[in-house]
């Protein structure tokens, strides 16, 4: 039996005073805490909410917001990840690239095929996270131009091992073709779809992370936070013993857009401390201390079950 029903969580999002001191916090903050009684009271796999990302995706991720450029790099560790997109059409950034890649990953995963028929399953997936599939102005011009911006970009990542004597590199587009029906009186027949590349493909169906798409649904304004949601879920997945990392580390890994000086290291500390505070309300499990000399990690019970994964 479920321990809060639903009118009891939707009270608790309106403000019911009958909530005590939680009632009192910002919306946004009851959201969370309402999601989080959500997952206390449905698995992953029984709300249907079951998501993967790209492990590839996790290690080193997407640009935040626009730039300039048209090839763009992230480091983590041993690890180098690069962008590159046709100047005319531009990289991908944001909230939006990272949700698409959330919905491909899945559906590669699920059907274990390259080929992915868009009109039904993105539509479907944009519900679970609250995204209305026919919005107008400039959230659907965004989203139209983050999916082509997506889909134009050519990957490159290389690693290379702790003793030096091995880089391993690997570059691919996303996609081998891609269909998109923007107009919502196209025919049935000029269904939207995508044929991902082979590369991609085994990419990202190799060891992909699981996701809680409850968790991404109220995330989904930062790309900052859903950046450490899936970070954390990935590296506490595997994680033995405490290990800290350095602010700086962080930064090289999370905030290129911030300059590295004084101030800027002073915003990416504060930015990611507070997107951390709002996933560690969703994710109340995970062992994670913030402190003055970078995050400390500590082995945690994992999000989402390996038998809930599978």
């Amino acid at each position: 039996m479920k321990k809060y029903d639903d009118e009891m969580i939707q009270a608790l999002i309106d403000g019911d005073p009958r909530w005590g001191p939680v009632a009192a916090q910002t919306r946004a903050q009851r959201k969370r805490f309402a999601v989080a009684l959500q997952c206390e009271n449905d698995t992953v796999q029984e709300a249907g909410m079951l998501g993967y990302q790209a492990r590839i995706l996790v290690q080193c991720s997407l640009p935040y917001r626009r730039q300039l450029v048209n090839e763009w790099t992230r480091h983590n560790g041993q690890m180098v990840l690069t962008l590159w997109a046709p100047k005319h059409i531009g990289l991908p950034y944001g909230a939006y690239p990272r949700l698409l890649l959330t919905w491909v990953t899945t559906e590669a995963v699920r059907t274990q095929s390259r080929h992915i028929d868009m009109s039904d399953s993105l539509n479907a997936f944009m519900a679970k996270l609250g995204i209305a599939s026919n919005a107008n102005g400039e959230k659907r011009r965004r989203f139209k131009d983050q999916t082509r911006r997506l889909f134009n970009t050519t990957i490159t990542s290389t690693a290379t091992d702790v003793t030096q004597s091995i880089t391993e590199d690997m570059g691919f587009r996303l996609a081998a073709h891609v269909k998109l029906w923007w107009t919502p009186w196209h025919s049935a027949a000029d269904s939207s779809e995508i044929t991902l590349t082979e590369e991609f493909f085994h990419a990202i169906t190799d060891r992909p992370v699981p996701m809680d798409l409850r968790v991404l649904k109220v995330l989904k304004s930062s790309a900052l936070a859903l950046d450490i949601y899936s970070w954390l879920v990935y590296r506490l997945s595997y994680l033995k013993k405490p290990t800290t990392i350095p602010w700086t580390v962080l930064q090289t890994q999370f905030g290129n857009n911030y300059a590295h000086t004084k101030g800027g290291r002073y915003m990416f500390k504060k930015d990611f401390q507070e997107q951390l505070g709002a996933v560690l309300q969703l994710y109340s499990t995970a062992h994670v201390i913030a402190d003055s000399q970078g995050v400390t990690l500590q082995p945690s019970r994992l999000h989402i079950t390996r038998r809930s994964s599978n």
